[in-house]
């Protein structure tokens, strides 16, 4: 179907009235549907132009609109608010549509169709946080206002590993403190401790030498490098270039899917320089995902996928999450193979089982009876 009009928007968002004036239908355009207003109004100018350019950029913006007024209001469960969803959830994907049909939608569009989808229509996809100990990274960043990049947990387990055999540097005025620290799992870290054994570790090894950082891309790296496009416009899954998406230059590639169900991945060592770490918190700045690991894709084509993530450690069930997305859009998993990272009944070890993506979607709690088990 094509992008409404602003006059048919208009209609199909026109609220209900209350009281005595209740079954009647009132046109109150509201300072939060104004903007959809505007470049909905903006769009009817340039429909039928034929510079593809004018058209995508108002498409753009106004999915962009859509998506930020569908976040906004997904706590709403008014009568008004769940009409006014249905409508601008269509407004959206109509709006993508079109995008795609003249090849100019972007990694942005893509993330906030799939981010209108999921508010619009109250999708709620399990997601998993970082797991403890990791979660610091994100906390950190937070507590900086996202200004500069958090220690990285590599480091500080490093630091966890190797001071109690070097000891602290004989600078370090903290010693005492951060010995009660070691003691402590990883696990139960607060933000002091991480930082705490971050900078003993960095002073032990050097006077001068600063703790390791981890990369977090922002939203605008994410969409311009980093995003898997799925379904793409020629393969199952391309990069933002229109290009079918390839990992055969390395074993495999890290991959993190977002709260939206949108899919991240790059070589392992991504977008990081110097000695900045680049996991998995990386590709959603410590964000909740649906699920994150190890993914191989052959020429547009999904072969194997699996969620070995240390910094998330996903279950089994987040596994399955993604991988019933990707089948809900239309991908073929005919020819991929997967690996359920879980833990075993023997401390410090894990078990992974292998099979089919298939065979897992038919049966969540698959079991394989050759699992390897390997030491953490």
């Amino acid at each position: 179907m094509p992008v409404p009009s602003l006059a048919q928007f208009k209609t199909s968002t026109r609220l209900e009235a209350s009281g005595l004036r209740r079954g009647k239908l009132r046109d109150i355009r509201s300072a939060s549907i104004k903007p959809i207003d505007d470049d909905l109004r903006a769009y009817d100018a340039v429909r039928n132009t034929p510079n593809l350019g004018k058209r995508s950029q108002a498409l753009s913006t106004l999915l962009s609109e859509c998506a930020r007024w569908l976040k906004a209001k997904q706590a709403k469960v008014s009568t008004n608010s769940t009409a006014r969803r249905l409508a601008i959830t269509n407004l959206a994907t109509e709006a993508f549509n079109e995008l795609k049909t003249i090849n100019r939608a972007s990694g942005t569009d893509f993330y906030n169709l799939n981010k209108s989808i999921t508010t619009g229509g109250q999708v709620n996809y399990q997601r998993k946080g970082l797991s403890a100990g990791y979660s610091n990274e994100r906390k950190m960043y937070l507590a900086n206002n996202k200004t500069s990049s958090p220690v990285a947990a590599g480091f500080v387990h490093a630091g966890m590993a190797n001071l109690p055999h070097t000891g602290f540097g004989r600078n370090f005025d903290m010693a005492a403190e951060a010995q009660l620290v070691l003691n402590k799992p990883f696990s139960s870290l607060t933000e002091q401790d991480f930082a705490l054994i971050a900078r003993g570790y960095a002073d032990s090894i050097g006077g001068n030498t600063t703790p390791d950082l981890v990369h977090f891309s922002n939203k605008a790296e994410r969409s311009g490098q980093l995003m898997v496009v799925y379904q793409g416009y020629n393969a199952d899954f391309e990069n933002i270039n229109g290009q079918a998406f390839d990992t055969q230059d390395e074993p495999a590639y890290m991959y993190a899917m977002d709260e939206y169900g949108t899919l991240y991945a790059s070589k392992p060592t991504g977008l990081a320089h110097g000695t900045n770490y680049w996991n998995h918190s990386s590709f959603n700045a410590g964000k909740d995902v649906v699920c994150a690991g190890m993914i191989q894709i052959h020429n547009g084509v999904l072969h194997h996928v699996d969620n070995s993530s240390g910094h998330y450690k996903p279950s089994r069930q987040h596994l399955f999450e993604m991988l019933t997305i990707l089948q809900g859009e239309g991908i073929s998993l005919a020819a991929a193979n997967i690996s359920i990272y879980q833990p075993a009944p023997v401390a410090n070890h894990t078990d992974i089982h292998t099979t089919t993506a298939a065979n897992f979607l038919l049966n969540v709690n698959f079991v394989d009876h050759h699992a390897v088990r390997i030491q953490n």
